[in-house]
C-alpha cells in the first residue's frame, strides 16, 4: 500500500476499512464502471408528483416590480 511505503515504521495501526472503501473495493474487483442507467441501481423513486410547466407570459418582465424577473419567480416557486 501507497500508505505504508510513505509512512515507514509508524507507531499507528492502520484503520480498518469503513463500508464505503470496502464497498468501492469490491465493486473494482467485480470489473465496476460507470452507472449507465437508473435501473442499474434500484431505478428512480416514484413520488406521484406532476406538475404541468407553464412558463410565464413575459419571463423577462418585472411584474410585480421587486427586481427579479417573472422568470425567476417561477423558478424559485417551483423549488
Amino acid at each position: 500500500m501507497l500508505l505504508l511505503a510513505l509512512l515507514p515504521g509508524c507507531p499507528k495501526p492502520l484503520p480498518d476499512l469503513d463500508d464505503a472503501q470496502r464497498d468501492l473495493s469490491g465493486s473494482l474487483a467485480r470489473g465496476g464502471g460507470p452507472i449507465d442507467s437508473p435501473d442499474e441501481v434500484g431505478g428512480q423513486p416514484v413520488t406521484g408528483a406532476e406538475q404541468a410547466l407553464t412558463l410565464p407570459e413575459d419571463p423577462m418582465g418585472d411584474a410585480d416590480g421587486d427586481g427579479y424577473t417573472d422568470l425567476e419567480e417561477w423558478l424559485h416557486d417551483l423549488g
